[in-house]
């Protein structure tokens, strides 16, 4: 079967994080990548190229039209740049949901390498997934960043039932990390922007 052109597509309209994205993406899957740019939210949602396969955007683009990026079917990575990159995590598994223009090229190459490996799994609804009514609660609990306690104690369960919820609804999305469920319930609509950063900010 005759491999697939990935097309990609970056808004951002700093012309260092383009050309420094640009040079990688293009190494990626023999060069078979196509690249398309935009310089503002404006000039992306009119190019219908919202159905490119992986989409690169800053941060405070997708926070500002998350209703937009909501059940798109490319697979969304925020660009973060507000912070330093020591304040980014990476987490453990390499299952990067988001880039930080600053980190070493190493990182940055091998955080884009898989955002391509992973863009063929296309998001799917909750219902799809099969999660159950108190899953979705749970969920919600956990991209709000509460912890097993204060989600138990929110919804009035046990600590075991918490974990026990948690570790089907990793296994339903094939989502090990926090911050990968927390992209999910947003791009669902199980969540908005604004509870996440209320949140981060307390």
């Amino acid at each position: 079967m005759n491999a697939r052109t990935t097309h990609v597509a970056l808004i951002t309209g700093d012309t260092l994080h383009l050309l420094g994205l640009r040079e990688i993406l293009k190494q990626q899957r023999d060069g078979m990548v196509t690249i398309d740019h935009f310089g503002s939210f404006d000039e992306f949602k009119n190019s219908g190229a919202d159905d490119c396969d992986i989409l690169y955007v800053e941060d405070t683009i997708l926070a500002l039209n998350s209703d937009f990026f909501r059940g798109k079917r490319c697979y969304v990575i925020p660009i973060i740049s507000g912070v330093s990159p020591q304040e980014v995590p990476l987490e453990s598994d390499g299952a990067q949901v988001y880039i930080h223009p600053r980190w070493d090229y190493a990182t940055l190459e091998a955080t884009i390498k898989a955002s391509f490996r992973a863009s063929h799994v296309i998001k799917e609804s909750t219902a799809e997934k099969g999660l159950s009514a108190r899953e979705e609660e749970v969920l919600k609990e956990v991209a709000r960043g509460l912890t097993n306690k204060e989600i138990a104690d929110t919804l009035n369960i046990s600590m075991n039932t918490v974990m026990s919820h948690r570790k089907n609804i990793t296994a339903k999305l094939n989502i090990k990390t926090v911050s990968g469920l927390t992209f999910y319930a947003l791009m669902n609509n199980l969540i908005s922007g604004e509870e996440v950063v209320e949140r981060a900010s307390d």
